[in-house]
């Protein structure tokens, strides 16, 4: 069984290859139980079994059971009919719970779905093979834009939010600037320009305030699912800059959506 990586991250497109040796199948019943977090797309299921010139006895018939204890597609090729050829099956299910994406991981294995086969002629009562989707799963990604300038004493920082498209409607972004750092709200940009900067709260403290911690957070809209790009600029304070050596700020943004929490550090 293999999987299509998806042009959207809500639908995955399956693909199962059944009897590629081509041996004698007789009563050949195909079923796919679709696991948790993942749903059937109606009317996507298809089978490469021309059999209009069969009794209907033997015609192939597709059933899909949708009951809160199962969700299962099955195929029956006919009853008393021998197979003896290769078929491809295609479907597509639809994500419902993006929890095991919201995380910065790459080959994350998130979605596994196992095939069955049975029938007989078969050397056993039944075949299973499963495909598994992958993604290089990634909600936030913060990186230093333009390194700190000693004549202004700035710092430009850019966040990179959603990658995968994904819902991510009432989620929060949220950063808590390291002691010495002065955050520039005017200067917060937004690359989408459905989004408003409206949005944006933030604390910043007097530039003789070298202790306290400049925050900002921004909520996304209700039914928002695009990636994003968020650029802002912090001020080295001077009274940060009265020690001898190099200084490290060390900033870490967040992003957190219900009990889902993601983050990523730049410095």
């Amino acid at each position: 069984m293999n999987r299509v990586p998806p042009r959207t991250t809500n639908t995955i497109t399956w693909t199962v290859a059944i009897n590629r040796n081509q041996i004698d199948i007789t009563n050949a019943v195909f079923t796919d139980t679709i696991p948790a977090g993942l749903e059937y797309v109606d009317g996507s299921f298809t089978i490469n079994d021309p059999h209009d010139t069969l009794p209907d006895t033997l015609k192939g018939a597709f059933t899909y059971t949708n009951t809160e204890a199962l969700k299962q597609l099955k195929y029956e090729f006919g009853t008393g009919r021998t197979i003896n050829s290769t078929y491809t099956i295609t479907f597509q299910t639809r994500i419902m719970d993006y929890s095991v994406l919201f995380k910065n991981q790459d080959n994350l294995a998130a979605y596994s779905n196992t095939a069955k086969l049975a029938g007989g002629g078969m050397t056993e009562l039944e075949f299973t093979s499963t495909g598994t989707q992958r993604y290089n799963a990634q909600m936030i990604a913060k990186s230093v834009a333009a390194a700190y300038d000693h004549t202004t004493k700035l710092v430009t920082w850019q966040i990179v939010v959603n990658r995968n498209s994904m819902p991510i409607g009432g989620a929060v972004l949220s950063d808590t600037l390291p002691a010495g750092m002065m955050f520039l709200p005017d200067t917060f940009a937004l690359s989408d320009a459905t989004l408003s900067t409206a949005a944006l709260e933030h604390t910043v403290f007097p530039a003789d305030d070298a202790v306290s911690q400049d925050t900002f957070s921004y909520t996304f809209p209700a039914g928002y699912h695009n990636p994003c790009t968020i650029t802002y600029q912090t001020r080295v304070k001077e009274a940060a800059l009265l020690t001898q050596g190099t200084l490290a700020f060390p900033n870490t943004a967040r992003l957190t959506q219900g009990t889902l929490t993601a983050s990523s550090t730049a410095t």
